[in-house]
């Protein structure tokens, strides 16, 4: 290698360093920033914990991840659920390791695709699909091309409640109520058709007929389909769920999410409700901020167990991702209707709600493998979980 050459390639690296090293830094003032907005709502989030369960939290995390943790997320779950765990996860490590380990981020955008659902997921509960467009072309929900006029005249067919959504989203955005009578499809006090839906939901999205929900889980918020959500992990070659929760929406949206205002409220293994329910900043409702419902009588979710073991026969689908969040609604005969599967979700959320560590006893051991997927050793094999 000529000295010219050899200058021009350290020059090089040199330049791929420096960026590096800005796009870490615009990172973490990005993280910074997404906390102080929490913190802004919920100033609790950052009260002063124990000093000996902030050590607690090192030696742990030091032992079986192999390095030392941001303490931030531990108090702030503290702060919301009032328990010390030092296995809480915090949420960076599950962005950025965890999710990575257990799934193929790379096909996630394919199977996250809700106009896909049929062909990558067999199961029988589910709203019934009107219209989906892909790709800007119409078909049924048996997955058959229709013409632009024939997927107008099935959007306007007979009437009732439907729900629009884009596809290839997540977290409730664009999802809309469509009111269809007498031929005319209603979303608010517009009416809109085709041309409208297009402009508002481009090239992906479906039309799909409401979800009558069951009384109990229509309760707290009647305007929003409730879902629960069911976490579950594949390890030691099956499915098993790691906690779950309750969905409600507020102020009147059709949405469910905590990205959109919602609120969740942790589930028990034996499928009632907590004594209270959060929202995404942490904040603890012990009653439902719009309708006044008393999380406090600790409803029992119907259907729950049937939840659980649909979730758990979905994933056993899935080969590239062991770490599934699962949308499930509950009709009126307490029977499980599958809505939509995630691949991603917040940690802190899920802990916040559940009011426990994700993986529980299995921490140590994930912990464990991706100490050894990023070449930091095993921990211990003697020590304590």
């Amino acid at each position: 290698m000529t000295p010219r050459l050899a200058a021009a390639k350290a020059i090089v690296r040199g330049v791929h360093g420096l960026a590096a090293a800005v796009d870490r830094v615009r990172l973490a003032r990005t993280r910074a920033l997404m906390f102080q907005a929490m913190v802004a709502k919920n100033p609790r989030l950052v009260a002063p914990a124990r000093p000996a369960y902030l050590a607690d939290v090192q030696t742990y995390w030091t032992r079986h991840y192999g390095r030392r943790v941001d303490p931030r997320w531990h108090v702030a779950l503290f702060n919301v659920t009032g328990v010390e765990d030092v296995r809480f996860v915090p949420h960076f490590v599950w962005w950025d390791e965890i999710l990575g380990m257990f799934n193929d981020r790379a096909l996630r955008p394919a199977y996250g695709d809700k106009n896909l659902y049929r062909r990558l997921l067999r199961h029988e509960r589910a709203p019934a699909t009107v219209v989906k467009r892909m790709r800007g072309r119409y078909y049924d929900g048996d997955d058959r091309p229709l013409a632009r006029d024939a997927a107008r005249e099935r959007l306007l067919a007979g009437g009732g409640e439907r729900i629009v959504k884009p596809s290839r989203t997540d977290n409730g955005e664009g999802v809309a109520r469509l009111r269809v009578a007498a031929g005319v499809a209603w979303r608010g006090d517009a009416a809109v058709d085709l041309d409208d839906l297009e402009r508002s939901h481009g090239d992906d999205f479906l039309v799909q007929a409401a979800i009558e929900q069951h009384p109990a889980m229509a309760a707290p918020h009647s305007a929003s389909v409730n879902t629960v959500r069911l976490l579950t992990l594949r390890w030691d070659g099956a499915p098993r769920v790691l906690l779950a929760f309750a969905r409600f929406g507020v102020d009147g949206r059709v949405t469910d999410n905590a990205g959109t205002g919602g609120i969740a409220c942790g589930i028990d293994d034996d499928g009632r409700l907590h004594d209270a329910a959060v929202d995404k900043a942490g904040r603890v409702h012990r009653r439902h901020p719009t309708s006044g419902y008393d999380f406090g009588a600790r409803q029992h979710v119907p259907g729950f167990d049937a939840a659980r073991r649909l979730v758990v026969e979905l994933h056993a689908q899935l080969p590239h991702f062991d770490l599934v969040s699962w949308d499930i609604a509950i009709d009126p005969l307490a029977a499980p209707v599958f809505v939509e599967a995630n691949f991603r979700g917040s940690s802190f959320l899920y802990q916040f709600a559940s009011r426990r560590p994700i993986f529980g006893d299995l921490t140590p051991q994930v912990l464990a493998a991706l100490r050894r997927r990023h070449g930091r050793g095993a921990p211990p094999a003697a020590t304590p979980a």
